[in-house]
């Protein structure tokens, strides 16, 4: 068992602080390469890496993580049990599993169950941190989850609502308002006079856009979100008044 812990350090990014992450993975080459990469950012903090769920139960009261990112085989009965117990521990914490599908069915259940995203082990690190920034609480925005499609189309209704919201690369209401703004050829500059945040911040969200709709240009940005209905032809978030 290897145990970080962060010793009242915190690397604050805004308001609502840095992000506290707590790994939960078998594999100790995918946790340490998993826990480098996380360790780059400057929003985050790992505050510990574990095994399994009962070591976590030895460590979560010192680490208090706001999310838990756990490793698993396969998506199936083990990931099920792994996720209950998880949800015993920290209740309050965010769970973003990582695992390989063989059963839609079993993934079905881990959304009932409440985990706020699932995503492939061989996703992009990048998407990764990106579904880790906007699935903190205290951001209130959209979860990101990378789902296969036939995991959609054998949905009940209710898993439907939220697999697909999550499998379009959802937008967090900033995101969609900064795109607007890019849609009407706003410069960055402009954007973040006109929104009043910084212009690293626009840079920031524009990233995070371009990385959930894998886009390669801001006008490739801009026509995916029309074509997802996350944004109207006319450049204003989809459901603005």
């Amino acid at each position: 068992m290897h145990i970080t812990t962060e010793n009242g350090q915190e690397r604050n990014i805004d308001k609502s602080g840095s992000i506290r992450v707590m790994l939960v993975e078998k594999s100790g080459i995918f946790r340490a390469g998993l826990s480098a990469i996380l360790r780059l950012e400057n929003g985050i903090v790992v505050v510990g890496e574990v095994d399994d769920p009962e070591q976590l139960a030895a460590v979560f009261e010192d680490a208090r993580p706001d999310m838990i990112l756990l490793g698993v085989e396969m998506i199936g009965s083990e990931a099920e049990k792994s996720v209950s117990r998880m949800l015993e521990i920290a209740p309050g914490s965010e769970i973003v599993v990582l695992g390989h599908l063989d059963d839609p069915d079993s993934l079905h259940r881990l959304m009932r169950l409440g985990i706020r995203a699932y995503l492939p082990k061989d996703v992009e690190h990048r998407y990764l941190v990106s579904v880790i920034y906007t699935s903190h609480p205290a951001d209130h925005r959209i979860v990101v989850a990378h789902g296969p499609p036939d995991a959609i189309d054998s949905a009940g209704d209710e898993d439907t609502e939220r697999l697909e919201a999550a499998s379009e690369g959802a937008l967090s209401l900033r995101e969609r308002e900064v795109l607007a703004l890019v849609a009407k050829a706003r410069t960055n500059a402009q954007i973040a006079r006109e929104l009043g945040i910084t212009e690293g911040t626009v840079k920031r969200h524009l990233r995070n856009v371009f990385i959930k709709l894998r886009a390669v240009s801001r006008i490739d940005a801009v026509n995916k979100a029309v074509a997802m209905s996350l944004l109207k032809s006319a450049g204003r978030p989809a459901g603005a008044g």
